[in-house]
């Protein structure tokens, strides 16, 4: 049995010998297998066959790109229509106040009696008399025509033994006579910036001040004149003020009351 085996082994040894002899001298081939192999270098395979007699497996058609799609544009929000502007209403206008009504200038009883030319120099006196509580000055013709008198010597002095009391100005190049009676009132008020209050006195820097504001003056008269190139102020007082030792009862301070 077993030498039996044994031939039927060489038989086979034998019979492969010859095979791969022929195998060796055959002209070689190579086969494309259909199995997992990816070359058969084998001359015989039940399951290989020739790449010659294998139909080349047609490719399947890549699929064309789809040609892109053209954008379709993004509708536009519609833009929000302007309100058209609402017409203004008319603001009510506040109701103007009422301007008082000018009252007509109550006719000073100071200036009755002056002459027209003096009426304003007459006022200003008492506006300035007023600010420090004094009774306001009148006109006197008597006291006029000595202040007229003098003047027509077109001197710029004091008249020595004077019943008056006196203040001058003189102004010259300039022929404005009314000029001339506007500037001397209110020169001779701002001498006040030279008068001491806390030690009353006579001063020579403000007697012109002191004698408009004298409170025992009642009455007033004055002269201007043109002489040549000069233009001249008298104005007297009655009673005279400046009297030694009575400053202090006489030229009280802005602001003081007036006595009833």
């Amino acid at each position: 049995m077993r030498s039996r085996w044994l031939r039927a082994v060489a038989t086979i040894v034998s019979a492969a010998a010859v095979l791969l002899g022929a195998a060796a001298t055959a002209p070689r081939r190579s086969f494309t297998c259909t199995c997992d192999f990816d070359i058969c270098d084998f001359v015989a395979c039940d399951h290989c066959v020739s790449p010659d007699l294998i139909s080349p497996t047609p490719e399947s058609p890549k699929p064309k790109p789809e040609s892109p799609k053209p954008r379709q544009p993004k509708p536009k929000s519609p833009k929000p229509t302007p309100e058209s502007p609402k017409p203004k209403q008319p603001t009510p206008e506040s109701p103007k106040p009422k301007q008082p009504k000018p009252e007509s200038p109550k006719p000073t009883p100071e200036s009755s009696g002056a002459p027209a030319k003096y009426g304003r120099i007459l006022d200003r006196h008492n506006e300035f008399r007023e600010r420090h509580g004094v009774g306001p000055l009148e006109w006197s013709d008597a006291v006029f025509e000595s202040a007229e008198a003098w003047s027509m010597n077109c001197e710029f002095e004091h008249e020595r033994g004077a019943p008056y009391g006196e203040n001058l100005y003189a102004v010259w190049g300039d022929p404005d006579p009314a000029r001339a009676l506007r500037q001397s009132i209110d020169r001779w008020y701002d001498e006040i910036h030279d008068y001491d209050f806390s030690a009353p006195g006579f001063s020579s820097g403000a007697g012109h001040f002191t004698q408009v504001v004298w409170k025992a003056s009642k009455r007033l008269g004055c002269s201007v004149r043109e002489c040549g190139r000069m233009v001249l102020v008298v104005c007297r007082y009655d009673p005279p003020g400046n009297v030694l030792g009575r400053f202090d009862s006489n030229v009280p301070p802005a602001g003081a009351e007036r006595d009833a």
